[in-house]
Parts: structure tokens; sequence; C-alpha cells
């Protein structure tokens, strides 16, 4: 029995060490005059924190000034104090749309979370009108888009570039000039860029193809003046550019909020 409780004793010892000679994570810390410090927080005895910089220096920082730590558990370092989240929960709100003889326009929010520093999923919603020259006639299509997202990052610099996509429906929204149309199946595949910045808020700036069908009756006219219907089922198949903005917040900055 002395023997195992050697052991125990000798393993709970080592562990102990361990953890206090772990290196701790980076920490980007801002003070509320707008400086801020990357490095290591070392202690954190009251009233001065000690702090080692990237450079090896060694400060003593003041805790009453302190604005915002943000670890690199949760976010990506750059210069000039900006930085990209790399885990919690994200809003996004966009503005997609392709100008020409044949126009589309689409404003979209999405809710997600990231699953790992280079997955987000969510849920999205978006309001879009299209338009199509059929030759003889003339159709304008408004929707409700539900959908799924997903997005995959390809590096992790200060411009990250990601490939994403939304997968879903497109209910009819408004029957306009006594047309009617269906919903129909919705895809847009993706490329763009998220910038970093000094805070939550992202600019992100994507091309993608935007892909959705519908069927519905239009009316035309007779060389007689007759009313005709004409039955249609069109891809809106097109290339669309798209302009938004991000809020991305940190497990920590969610509980700041109350949220958890």
């Amino acid at each position: 029995m002395r023997l195992v409780a050697s052991i125990l004793l000798l393993f709970g010892a080592s562990v102990a060490a361990n953890a206090q000679f772990q290196e701790p994570h980076r920490a980007l810390i801002n003070y509320r005059d707008g400086s801020f410090f990357i490095g290591h927080i070392l202690t954190r005895d009251h009233p001065r924190w000690q702090f080692e910089l990237s450079t090896g220096d060694t400060i003593h920082l003041d805790p009453m000034l302190i604005d915002r730590i943000l670890s690199d558990e949760d976010v990506f370092f750059y210069r000039n104090n900006k930085y990209h989240t790399q885990r919690g929960l994200f809003v996004n709100s966009s503005l997609i749309f392709h100008a020409g003889w044949e126009s589309s326009v689409q404003w979209d929010g999405i809710v997600g979370t990231a699953l790992t520093d280079r997955w987000d999923v969510g849920i999205g919603l978006g309001i879009s009108g299209h338009d199509m020259d059929m030759g003889d006639n003339w159709v304008y299509n408004e929707f409700v888009n539900g959908f799924g997202y997903g997005r995959f990052f390809l590096n992790d610099h200060s411009m990250r570039l990601y490939l994403d996509g939304k997968l879903g429906y497109g209910f009819p929204f408004i029957n306009t000039w006594d047309e009617e149309h269906s919903g129909g199946f919705y895809l847009e595949p993706g490329i763009g860029v998220l910038f970093s910045s000094k805070n939550a808020f992202k600019w992100h700036i994507a091309l993608s193809q935007y892909i959705l069908n519908t069927q519905g009756t239009t009316t035309t006219w007779g060389f007689n003046g007759n009313t005709i219907l004409v039955d249609y089922n069109i891809w809106y198949n097109r290339t669309v550019l798209e302009f938004g903005v991000s809020v991305m917040l940190t497990p920590k900055q969610l509980r700041g909020f109350g949220l958890f």
C-alpha cells in the first residue's frame, strides 16, 4: 500500500509541476487609452500583472487600465491590433447583386458557429428579387430563401480566403403583374475574403454562382389584344457579387454579454 501511495503521490506531483511550468497562452491585451500588448501573462498578482512581451521583455500591467483580453485559444493575432475570431458565434448580413439587362438582388442574414478554426456552419434567411428576358415575355420573381450555410477557411492570414456555400429552398414571396410562380431549389457556392479588424465587426467580399429554379405563369397579349397565358420553367443561374459584415464573438465575449 505504501508503494502504491508513493507512486500516486509522485504522479500527482509530476502533473502539478507540468501544469505549473506549462507555457501560458499568448494574449492580446488592450488598454483603455488604445495601447495594446501581445505576449504571455506570467502572473496576475494585484496590483500589477507580470507580462512577457513577444520581444522577450517583461513588463508590469495595471489591471485597472485593461479594457479587453483576447487569448490565442480564441483568436488569431495580426499587426496593428487586428485579429480574427477562430471559435465562437457569428452573425452575417450581406447584400448580393447581379447588375445588367437581367438583374438579381438579395439581402440575407446568417447565424452560425465555428466548429473548428477552419470550419463554420449556420442557417440563414434571404429575401431576393430576379428578372429574366424570355424573348416575347419578361418575368420578375421574388423569393424568401431558407438555407443551410457552410464555410471553410483556406488560410489564417489577416485576409482570410474562404470557400462557402448555401443550400436550401426559395419560397415564393410576392406574385406581381397577375403572375404566379412556385418555389424551388436554391444553391449558391462561392469564394470570398474576410478582413481582420480591431473589433468584432469584420467586412467580407465574395463572388458566387447564384442558382434558383422556379415555375410559373405569366400573361402576354396576342395580335388581337387577347390575353395569352404562358407557362414557364426557368433557372436563375448567374454570377453575383456579395458585400457584407459579420459580428464574430468568442465564448469569453459572449459570457461578457450575459448570453452564456
